[in-house]
């Protein structure tokens, strides 16, 4: 601490100098994720109209709606639901699809929760024994794991109010939960040492 006196002293426009970096960072920082945001709800929202004028996305929606409010699909392999099979398969690549793009932090979770999140719940619900068929016939287990981890995410395990605070600081939703508790450490471990350096 000594050295920073003695620093702080020896140049007395120092802490203008300092203060005036520090702000005009903070307002590069925060122009560039304003713009990132921006940038990310009119891509959600892009996505989103572009599907509400897709004749496929609609036909698929229309027939899969019937099945997913009563919670159950028929045999999808069966040759008279065929076509079904398909709109399914679509209508969970379409989710997939903006599910990973959620994950990564290019399309808005919170614009596409509020317009999609029942659809996505039923579907994925629904569909959940076609997905396990589908992992066990590619054997991968990989397959639709993006429209899982959003199902989890918005139905079974939410985040908790510390993650929803560190994913705002990182700009986009953690890829794992574990994710979060290694970025929480490094954040305990920062503060403390900031803690530590400024006693001595």
């Amino acid at each position: 601490m000594t050295a920073i006196n003695i620093w702080l002293s020896a140049n007395p426009l120092a802490p203008a100098i300092l203060l005036g970096a520090l702000l005009a960072t903070v307002g590069w920082i925060y122009t560039a994720r304003r713009a990132r945001s921006l940038a990310r709800r009119q891509h959600t929202f892009n996505a989103l109209l572009g599907a509400s004028f897709n004749t496929q996305y609609q036909d698929a929606l229309n027939a899969v709606r019937p099945h997913t409010r009563d919670g159950i699909f028929p045999d999808l392999n069966a040759d008279e639901n065929a076509e079904l099979k398909t709109h399914v398969g679509f209508l969970l690549n379409h989710y997939e699809f903006l599910s990973a793009g959620i994950r990564i932090g290019d399309i808005s979770e919170q614009l596409l929760k509020d317009s999609e999140r029942g659809t996505i719940i039923r579907l994925f619900e629904t569909a959940e024994p076609f997905i396990t068929a589908v992992r066990d016939s590619r054997k991968r287990s990989s397959t639709f794991e993006h429209i899982e981890w959003l199902y989890e995410r918005w139905h079974e395990d939410p985040p908790s109010w510390w993650q929803i605070a560190l994913e705002f600081c990182a700009g986009r939703p953690f890829y794992h939960r574990a994710y979060s508790w290694w970025v929480a450490g490094a954040f305990i471990v920062i503060a403390l040492a900031a803690v530590i350096y400024g006693f001595h």
